[in-house]
């Protein structure tokens, strides 16, 4: 496993929303009712000396991390494939942009052709077993579309698990020490959100009126003052040179645009760093050779995903899953290069005990 750290400090006030909770916060200016969102919190043990206690302190998911990380390579990897995102269909591109999800038509149609699968293998011509369906299996994903593999993604009624886990961003305060290793002379309180009141511009147009007025609607929302510091990691599973490359371009990329939370196109949540994620040895480069190397085949695999019709072919009278035979054979090719591949990995770690 490989592990990487960094310290992202606050540059402007961070909002990571989450529920409002049945109590109101102490610290919401009075008079306000229920236009407000609270920033998101995680109950973790605070040590100060002897004393010892739960509280909550602010801090940011490691799924929206993960999500900007994942997104930020999905318009590369269109580019350098020659797609773009208007072109996919709504269940495909979900699937690259957030993991796709458990949508009830998507799950029906997977069943059903998982149903006529079957029905096929218990036939005397019946398909092998290892010939797979729709996006056919897991090894062909994680080998064809780094991304997934690294992320993860359910599609319909499957789930490929990712070999990236991305930590929680936790304030590095005096009362953290212990969960961050990071020394600090912050000290844990209330003081350290506030509530931030912002507008919205609620257009109307009177029937009897031809120009348009607008209302102002006021909001609050809490936010996390700047200067704070965050301590984050992720770490990575066992991998291949391309998977960590993909990865590389994905922390140079979050580096460009670093951002955190909501509201960034206000302002919201900018960070900035002297203590950035340490390198992986493998450049970004290599990912986008990945992708030019093998464009066809996966422009081409990535079409077949939403289209079962190409798949399912009728032999004799009976219902077979067949890809077509010169994208399989590319397929099985990607596969057997990822499976070298982490056999040299798993190689490695051998060595090293």
């Amino acid at each position: 496993m490989i592990e990487r750290k960094a310290v992202l400090t606050l540059a402007t006030p961070l909002h990571h929303g989450s529920e409002k909770s049945r109590i109101k916060p102490n610290t919401l200016p009075s008079g306000v009712k229920n236009n407000y969102t609270p920033h998101r919190r995680l109950p973790v043990l605070l040590k100060n000396g002897e004393v010892q206690s739960v509280g909550l302190v602010p801090a940011v998911s490691g799924n929206s991390i993960r999500h900007i990380w994942r997104e930020s390579l999905v318009d590369v990897t269109l580019h350098t494939l020659g797609l773009k995102r208007k072109d996919l269909p709504k269940n495909v591109l979900e699937t690259l942009v957030s993991g796709g999800g458990m949508d009830a038509s998507d799950a029906q149609k997977n069943d059903g052709e998982e149903e006529k699968q079957e029905k096929a293998k218990s036939k005397r011509k019946a398909i092998q077993p290892s010939v797979p369906i729709l996006v056919r299996d897991r090894e062909t994903l994680r080998a064809a579309v780094p991304i997934l593999s690294l992320f993860g993604c359910s599609y319909g009624n499957r789930m490929l698990s990712g070999i990236v886990n991305v930590g929680w961003a936790i304030p590095v305060l005096k009362q953290t020490e212990h969960i961050t290793n990071i020394d600090s002379d912050i000290p844990f309180s209330d003081e350290i959100t506030n509530f931030q009141m912002m507008t919205r511009q609620d257009p109307l147009i009177e029937e009897t009126a031809e120009e348009q007025k607008s209302r102002q609607s006021i909001y609050y929302m809490e936010v996390v003052s700047p200067g704070i510091p965050f301590a984050h990691s992720y770490d990575i599973n066992l991998s291949t040179p391309v998977e960590r490359s993909a990865m590389q371009l994905a922390i140079n990329m979050f580096k460009e645009n670093p951002y955190l939370g909501g509201k960034s196109s206000t302002g919201h949540g900018k960070v900035h760093t002297d203590q950035w994620y340490a390198n992986l040895e493998e450049p970004p480069s290599l990912y986008i050779e990945f992708l030019k190397e093998n464009r066809d085949v996966l422009v081409e695999y990535i079409n077949l995903w939403n289209k079962p019709e190409q798949i399912v072919k009728v032999m004799d009278g009976k219902e077979v899953i067949e890809f077509p035979k010169d994208i399989s054979l590319e397929l099985d090719r990607l596969v057997t290069e990822r499976e070298i591949a982490v056999q040299e990995e798993i190689g490695k770690k051998i060595a090293e005990w």
